[in-house]
């Protein structure tokens, strides 16, 4: 699937931010670099058992995220450890609701 190069806009959850101010200055930066990267290629992550489900890693680190089209937006929601992953990935599954009320109901930056 081809996709056009359009810039998406970036949402953080609060969990996101409180993880990347703990952790190690290298994972921070590399974190902070992936943020940049999914404005314009959000599906480069690997997907995680739905499309808009996917991941980005880093080491022992995972990035977890969603892709919406329609608005055109990815919500960065926690910064993890590997060792946490199913645990994880099962809990935003759970919530996954929550994650896209967030997503269709933050106003747009201007």
């Amino acid at each position: 699937m081809v996709r056009r190069m359009e810039e998406y806009e970036l949402l953080i959850t609060e969990i996101f931010s409180k993880t990347l101010e703990k952790v190690d200055n290298r994972i921070r930066v590399w974190a902070e670099k992936v943020k940049f990267e999914l404005k314009t290629n959000p599906y480069n992550g690997k997907q995680l058992r739905f499309e808009w489900f996917r991941e980005q890693r880093f080491e022992n680190y995972r990035l977890y995220y969603f892709v919406s089209e329609e608005p055109k937006r990815v919500l960065a929601i926690i910064l993890a450890p590997k060792k946490d992953q199913d645990k994880i990935i099962h809990q935003i599954i759970q919530n996954k609701d929550e994650f896209w009320k967030l997503i269709r109901e933050t106003k747009p930056n201007a």
